[in-house]
């Protein structure tokens, strides 16, 4: 009686909770609504840290499974006297350098949060009371492996609504008194818990359970102490780079958004001790503080005695009194891992000028490598638009489909036609297109990255030894030459080169397509700019290509049939086709323009390879007020597509649904144009004419 006594209480406290919610405030100053007789367990949850997420500003409303979750993870971490933030931080580092998202919470990673029935997280819906009881009860049994066998049986009225999968843990929190019933002895399995609640039952559990006890087994989210060390410096900026090496390790982020723009570069020596420094070169200098110039390319010395950094500014930095601080150039920076000292040296910019394209336009280039820029582009070696600074950086994907030109360029073979043609032979086959430079090998993805990553990664800025990998593997398409008496490299920097790399680097600074960046270094990390680019694409093109004669297979090879095929299908959406030895039938579909109607087209190519188009002559919609003839029809979708034995015909299937007429804009109907009913069309391949039959629908 007592303890039921004790249930209709607290029952009546949370009914009523919402009339005495009072406001607290977090230790960083924000406020929150919280009901009073949670408000000193709130605090001491934030106190201790079990919370730490300034998301929500009512404290009454339902937690979701996510963040449950990661409070629950946090009373593990109590337990055994570790540092959930340290681990987060480094686990999320780790995600950004692998450039991949987190694959499991680190709730998941406990065991503390599983997948519904239907096998989905679920982060973001609402906890149910059940759900947090057997999470709970898993934080519980990570650190402790007491047997309660004095725990009584559930009592609760509505037991046989908690799930078979729940009980023992419902009984488990029960017994602890961590969780009580909601009143009228009830437990709602399925009732909501509220942010309040987690933290309250939170509180209780590691007061009774955890605090000042010794756990038993180990703490499974034990770091290192370099790891330690990064995640402890790590402050959840965007990751601009990583390396390591000798044993040291260097992370660059940028706190993005933030002013002022601040780069940090934090250095963890081989005793495992990290030091942050700032870039210190200016951009830009405001009236309370000074902007940082963006990094363009950071490593470490083969040794690891030395950080090298670089920084490009393109007017001079002037600070609030107009003095200059820095004048315009190419800074690179060095930090002694050892004295913790940054110095730099200055290059002038190369001179600039302004480029032609082929059709007129002009953009802004290198005046040593104007030339060659503007004889790329007249090879067409790049689709990049004009009136472009060709002095910035290349993207990978950009580069990896340019390389593949100049293997086109060697067979003599329009590249884009093969690749259309691949493109429609996979959707012909219900398979998913795929990247012809992918496909070629030209271009990869990193092992182990997502499939959500890779647009990112593609989009991302190439460097001067992916470039040479490119090249050189654009290069073995064409050519199966062997280069024996090639030198080796003698870049102060080769050391820096991956070993991956390195023959590519070879090849390349063989064949006078890449050279040294000054001083006798590669740079291998360094950046890759679209003139860069185009220079290399235009040496490779000279030196490898002009006046011989591919020595390997042309693989871009299409015969003029494939070459219609791929040119009849030049826009919009694939529906469906039809092949044999005399006749090809492709169908698809182009939206008009808003309020527009949509034309079904179904282009043939004979045997002899001669190329027409039609469309359907069965309408679904005819509007005068789209235009008066054709144009106003809506053409029926077509369902089914095949071809005569001897592809003297096309036959298609259209189904009307309803009848169609003609609307006009007075809001009237003309005369019947199409009955309702299934439409079979002929199509004459030698005449073009087609003539339809009508069958009821069944």
């Amino acid at each position: 009686m007592l303890k039921r006594g004790l249930a209709l209480l607290l029952a009546l406290v949370m009914l009523t909770s919402v009339a005495s919610a009072v406001q607290a405030t977090t230790p960083e100053g924000e406020r929150y609504d919280v009901s009073a007789w949670a408000q000193k367990d709130v605090a001491e949850a934030w106190k201790i840290g079990l919370h730490k997420s300034n998301t929500y500003t009512d404290y009454r409303k339902p937690v979701p499974r996510g963040l449950f979750g990661a409070d629950a993870s946090r009373l593990v971490a109590l337990a055994f006297g570790g540092d959930y933030d340290d681990y987060i931080n480094y686990k999320a580092i780790q995600c950004q350098i692998k450039d991949q998202p987190h694959e499991k919470t680190v709730a998941e990673e406990l065991g503390l949060l599983k997948g519904r029935e239907n096998g989905n997280m679920d982060y973001d819906t609402a906890i149910t009371r059940q759900e947090a009881a057997v999470v709970l009860a898993r934080a519980y049994r990570s650190y402790c492996d007491e047997i309660h066998d004095d725990a009584e049986p559930l009592s609760y009225a509505d037991n046989g609504k908690i799930a078979d999968w729940a009980k023992t843990d419902v009984q488990l929190m029960t017994h602890l008194g961590i969780m009580n019933g909601v009143g009228e002895n009830k437990f709602d399995p399925q009732g909501s818990y509220t942010l309040e609640q987690c933290l309250v039952t939170l509180v209780r559990l590691y007061e009774k359970t955890a605090q000042g006890k010794t756990p038993v087994g180990t703490y499974p989210l034990q770091l290192g102490q370099r790891e330690t060390v990064i995640g402890q410096t790590w402050q959840g900026y965007e990751l601009y780079g990583y390396a390591e090496k000798a044993g040291v390790t260097v992370i660059a982020a940028n706190e993005g958004g933030g002013q002022p723009g601040n780069w940090q570069i934090t250095v963890i020596d081989k005793n495992d001790q990290g030091k942050v420094y700032r870039n210190v070169i200016k951009r830009k200098y405001s009236a309370s503080s000074a902007y940082d110039a963006p990094l363009e390319r950071m490593t470490l010395s083969a040794d690891g005695s030395q950080v090298i950094y670089q920084s490009t500014l393109e007017t001079d930095a002037v600070d609030k009194t107009g003095k200059v601080q820095f004048p315009k150039g190419r800074y690179t920076v060095t930090i002694d891992v050892a004295k913790g000292e940054q110095t730099y040296t200055r290059a002038d910019l190369p001179e600039t000028t302004e480029g032609t394209a082929p059709d007129g336009s002009k953009f802004t280039v290198s005046a040593g490598a104007k030339q060659e820029v503007e004889s790329a582009l007249a090879l067409g070696l790049t689709e990049y638009a004009p009136n472009k600074n060709y002095r910035k950086p290349v993207q990978r994907d950009q580069f990896a489909s340019n390389a593949l030109k100049i293997a086109g360029l060697a067979f003599g073979e329009d590249v884009s036609t093969y690749a259309a043609y691949q493109g429609l032979q996979a959707m012909i086959a219900e398979k998913e297109p795929t990247r012809l430079t992918t496909d070629l090998g030209i271009y990869s993805f990193p092992a182990g990255m997502s499939s959500e990553n890779h647009y990112a990664y593609s989009i991302g800025e190439i460097t001067r030894q992916e470039a040479a990998g490119m090249l050189a593997r654009a290069y073995h398409i064409y050519s199966g030459e062997v280069h024996d008496d090639m030198e080796p490299l003698t870049y102060t920097d080769k050391a820096d080169i991956a070993d991956n790399a390195k023959a590519d680097v070879q090849l390349m600074t063989h064949l006078g397509v890449m050279t040294d960046v000054g001083d006798g270094r590669f740079d291998p990390e360094g950046p890759y700019s679209v003139e860069d680019s185009l220079v290399g694409l235009y040496r490779l093109y000279q030196n490898t290509c002009v006046g011989k004669k591919p020595d390997q297979s042309d693989i871009f090879y299409l015969t003029p049939r494939q070459k219609q095929i791929t040119q009849a299908y030049s826009s919009g959406s694939y529906a469906t086709s039809a092949e044999n030895d005399a006749t090809f039938a492709i169908v698809y579909s182009e939206n008009g323009g808003h309020m527009g109607p949509t034309s079904t087209y179904i282009w043939v190519v004979d045997a002899n390879g001669t190329c027409q188009r039609y469309r359907n002559v069965i309408k679904s919609a005819h509007d005068i007020y789209w235009g008066e003839g054709e144009w106003g029809m809506t053409d029926a979708s077509i369902e089914k597509l095949w071809l005569s034995e001897d592809g003297s015909k096309v036959y298609y299937q259209s189904t009307l649904e309803e009848d169609v007429y003609p609307y006009y804009p007075n809001g009237t109907y003309g005369k019947l144009l199409f009955a309702k009913g299934v439409y079979t069309v002929t199509l004459d391949v030698a005449t073009g004419q087609q003539t339809y039959t009508r069958a009821d629908l069944t």
